[in-house]
């Protein structure tokens, strides 16, 4: 009787710990760090998907991302994952001149032999009011991280496309 005792509550626990750790796992995969980019004309990222990485896919349309309101600790990758080259642009935007980008982000020319821009060491924010990024014609490997110290942007990154990115200020 003893042992039997002794089977039953081993089982009842081995399905109490499975059952336990079914449960955390599917609240765990349950959750998704990946946000896709909608296919619009403008795209805002919420500052709840802080440390998500945005997918950028096929679009049909040029899209202007809008970043959250600076706050300290906000962090977003954006990764283009689509079929084919983009043929069509995004701007990645602080919303304000004074919550400018500081960084630059690598280049790599797509269109070898075509241009005159086929090494680029980077592009950089003049780091005292560039708020916008255009990424024309992205094309597979393109990734931006930008992180937020509460008042400016840091960004960092890898552009693949036959055009130069550029940083500029608001309009």
């Amino acid at each position: 009787m003893r042992r039997i005792s002794y089977i039953l509550l081993s089982t009842v626990l081995a399905i109490a710990l499975f059952c336990s750790f079914g449960f955390y796992e599917a609240a765990y995969f349950a959750k998704t760090d990946i946000v896709t980019v909608t296919d619009a004309a403008t795209y805002a990222v919420l500052a709840e998907n802080t440390g998500k990485v945005h997918v950028i896919g096929n679009l049909t349309q040029d899209t202007a991302i809008s970043l959250p309101s600076a706050a300290d600790h906000l962090h977003f990758r954006f990764i283009y994952c689509a079929a084919a080259t983009e043929s069509h642009d995004h701007t990645i935007d602080t919303g304000s001149d004074t919550n400018y980008f500081k960084g630059g982000v690598a280049f790599a020319d797509l269109d070898a032999g075509d241009a005159a821009d086929e090494i680029n060491a980077g592009v950089y924010a003049d780091g005292n009011s560039n708020s916008i990024l255009a990424i024309l014609n992205a094309a597979a490997g393109t990734v931006v991280d930008v992180y937020c110290d509460g008042t400016n942007w840091y960004i960092t990154g890898i552009v693949i496309s036959d055009t130069i990115p550029t940083f500029a200020d608001q309009s």
